[in-house]
């Protein structure tokens, strides 16, 4: 080979090797230049970073920020609400914001990160501002804006007027309703401070569509006057419900005749008058036999949906007719009871189980009165196997319209007079005739503080207390045959006891001596004035007991075997004597 011919070859291989090599130079020397820099054309919103060390970057993103306003004007109308970055702890993370960016051509594989810093030579890229903020303050905030803007929505209205002793039907179209849009607010308010644009916002706000046509309103016009002087009566066995002109007229709609709304709530009320739950035959146990005092009686129950239809088109039909009066015959299911009076022999009640006993000296006439009440509703309740007693489910609802008197209550740490006082003496008196007969103790709460009713003649923690609507005594019937609640009350004597009779199936109940420890002393007395009791007179309503922790052990048997051994458990608080001072006639 001639040394012509070698030179051209060298020179050849020469450039071949340039060509290479220099792009391999360039993204080399590329990245040397930004090691410890963010790569060129990169944006924290509209500031360039891009060239700069992170601690650069990070001075350059703080003077930027700062000196922006950082608030935002948000208009309606004629009024402004101006919120800035303190109304909602909002605050900026310079440090992640810089690290984010300077991540932006490091953080993928070698390829991705390679295209990247090809691709910020070509244009800007930016990167998002970090922060974070208290959303609930935001919220506060906007809600305060759409209580100065809002304008409530006046639904279209039906109107019955009467002028000299004459009946008109009257259709008001209403108002239209504007509503301040809480998420694109919201959305405005943190895009301004994500991308610093601190301009003048307009305020979104939504109409509330009432708008109706004169046909409609002259449609629904000439119904309610169809309706003047028109009657519509319900019936249902021998319970009658009767729906005058003003009623009928209220369940009409401007947009669709009917209001179905209106109609079905008003049905729903009516199903919860008329629904009944079967009731089992009551009985009392006399010597060797049940004899029946009430009778058992089948459940009712409306059918709602037919019940509707039917009460609409009774209206239809009075709008269309000449007819005054229009009578409804409502559907209903009946259910019969587990127990009627049929098979009162085949019961299986047979003996007494369990016994329950206490008493309430000193307590007031209406407490009394109470105890009297609550014990009568559960007098003579039958419980099938298998099911639960619950002592809120008879007693319910206690207040002066099913009968209770006012007497003296713990509530919220005072005692003070309110409806029901004395209802826990009979679920205590309760649980104790549970406890001896050996049943499935289903719920049972004890008092907060130590009463001493619950102490007269009983062992300290033998207690459960009931309250409206969630604290209840309940237990299960876990015998063979139907149980058969009695209940006794001795007002002269001060006195309660309550018996469970059914069918034996050998269990024996003990009841283990109380447990006391943690005992704390009680406060000094209460006075509370008693307008009720002449001036001068003092009586005392409650005894001081000291607080303690307490706890019993129960166990049941049968032929040597534990069928179920509990131990109850009570946390009481020390209790201060309470003393009533007379201040009538002062």
């Amino acid at each position: 080979m001639s040394l012509n011919h070698q030179k051209k070859n060298f020179i050849n291989i020469l450039f071949f090797l340039i060509i290479i090599l220099l792009p391999l130079d360039f993204v080399l020397l590329y990245g040397l230049f930004f090691i410890n820099r963010i790569y060129p054309n990169i944006y924290v919103n509209n500031l360039l970073i891009g060239g700069k060390t992170i601690k650069k970057a990070e001075i350059a993103l703080t003077d930027y920020l700062n000196n922006n306003s950082q608030q935002i004007t948000l208009t309606y109308a004629n009024k402004e609400f101006l919120i800035n970055k303190e109304s909602f702890d909002l605050k900026y993370d310079v440090q992640n914001s810089v690290a984010n960016a300077y991540a932006y051509t490091r953080e993928g594989n070698p390829l991705t990160n390679f295209i990247k810093r090809i691709e910020v030579l070509q244009g800007p890229v930016k990167t998002s501002l970090i922060y974070s903020f208290n959303e609930k303050k935001l919220d506060d905030f906007i809600a305060s804006i759409s209580a100065s803007v809002n304008e409530e929505m006046i639904p279209p209205s039906i109107l019955l007027e009467e002028k000299a002793g004459q009946k008109t039907a009257s259709v008001s179209a209403g108002k239209v309703g504007r509503q301040l849009n809480v998420d694109k607010t919201k959305k405005t308010i943190l895009a301004a401070f994500l991308k610093q644009n601190f301009e003048k916002q307009n305020l979104l706000l939504e109409e509330s569509n009432n708008k109706i046509a004169p046909e409609q309103i002259q449609n629904v016009k000439q119904l309610a006057d169809n309706l003047l002087g028109k009657t519509l009566i319900l019936k249902q066995d021998e319970n009658e419900w009767t729906l005058k002109e003003e009623e009928l007229i209220n369940f009409l709609s401007v947009y669709s005749n009917l209001d179905e709304v209106k109609i079905a709530s008003w049905a729903g009320e009516l199903a919860k008058i008329v629904d009944k739950e079967p009731q089992n035959a009551l009985f009392k146990f006399e010597g060797e036999k049940v004899t029946e005092f009430k009778p058992g009686k089948p459940g009712v129950k409306l059918k709602l949906a037919q019940s509707i239809q039917a009460l609409k088109d009774g209206i239809i039909y009075l709008t269309s007719s000449n007819i005054q009066t229009h009578q409804i015959n409502l559907e209903i299911d009946k259910t019969d009871p587990a127990v009627s009076t049929s098979n009162v022999n085949n019961l299986g009640i047979k003996e007494l189980l369990g016994k329950g006993e206490s008493w309430f000296y000193h307590s007031i006439p209406g407490r009394i009165h109470n105890i009297e009440l609550a014990s009568a509703k559960m007098n003579g309740i039958l419980v099938p196997p298998g099911e639960e007693f619950s002592v809120l489910k008879y007693v319910s609802p206690i207040n002066s319209s099913q009968g209770y008197q006012t007497a003296y209550i713990i509530q919220n740490g005072r005692t003070v007079l309110g409806d029901g006082g004395g209802v826990c003496q009979t679920s205590t008196t309760m649980f104790r005739a549970a406890l001896d007969a050996g049943l499935e103790i289903i719920e049972r709460h004890p008092h907060a503080y130590r009463v001493e009713y619950y102490e007269q003649k009983s062992d300290v923690g033998i207690d459960a207390s009931v309250f409206e609507p969630n604290a209840d005594f309940r237990f299960k019937n876990d015998t063979p045959a139907h149980l058969l609640i009695q209940t006794y009350v001795d007002p002269v004597n001060t006195y309660v006891r309550y018996e469970i009779y059914g069918t034996s199936d050998g269990r024996k109940a003990t009841i283990g001596k109380a447990t006391v420890w943690n005992q704390s002393a009680p406060g000094p007395d209460i006075y509370q004035d008693d307008p009720t009791l002449p001036a001068g007179t003092v009586k005392q309503i409650d005894w001081k007991a000291w607080g303690a922790k307490v706890s019993f052990d129960w166990k049941v048997e049968r032929d040597g075997q534990i069928l179920r051994q509990n131990t109850f458990w009570s946390n009481y608080q020390p209790w201060q004597a309470v003393f009533l001072r007379g201040t009538a006639g002062q």
